[in-house]
């Protein structure tokens, strides 16, 4: 075998895009590497809208539930309002699995017959996040005079 010459791979230049000042477009756009997939992702899901999520427990069910999302981790507790992005609440809404009925006559059991069902895998609660409310200003005291 004769030594082949190696070649340079052309290095991939992404746009420089000041991160907190992108706009989310800008940076849904941005060419992602190596260097710079956790701050983009990491700033995206911060962008994104949030609400709050409640995952209610079930006899079978009291641990929490992980959720993995464009490579960041969620790990929600069951049976507390937590604060997510929209899509994690999305994630879980699609979440389903199937549960199987069998139908069966008494007198006939080599005539059973079974029917498949999807259902929702978590039952969870979703409502928007509340902004807290400002505390009236407190008005000084007028001074007495005498």
């Amino acid at each position: 075998m004769q030594d082949e010459p190696l070649m340079d791979v052309a290095k991939v230049e992404a746009v420089p895009v000041n991160i907190k000042k992108a706009s989310t477009q800008e940076l849904k756009d941005t060419t992602i590497t190596s260097n710079n997939v956790d701050t983009v992702t990491r700033e995206l899901l911060k962008r994104d809208k949030m609400v709050m999520l409640k995952i209610n427990s079930t006899e079978r069910d009291k641990h929490a539930v992980f959720v993995g999302l464009n490579g960041r981790c969620f790990n929600i507790p069951r049976d507390q309002w937590v604060k997510v992005p929209a899509a994690v609440a999305g994630v879980l809404d699609e979440a389903k699995i199937t549960e199987y009925h069998v139908k069966m006559d008494p007198t006939k059991h080599d005539q059973a017959e079974v029917t498949p069902h999807e259902v929702q895998r978590f039952a969870t609660s979703v409502k928007p996040v509340e902004d807290p409310t400002p505390a009236p200003a407190a008005t000084p005291a007028k001074p007495t005079v005498k």
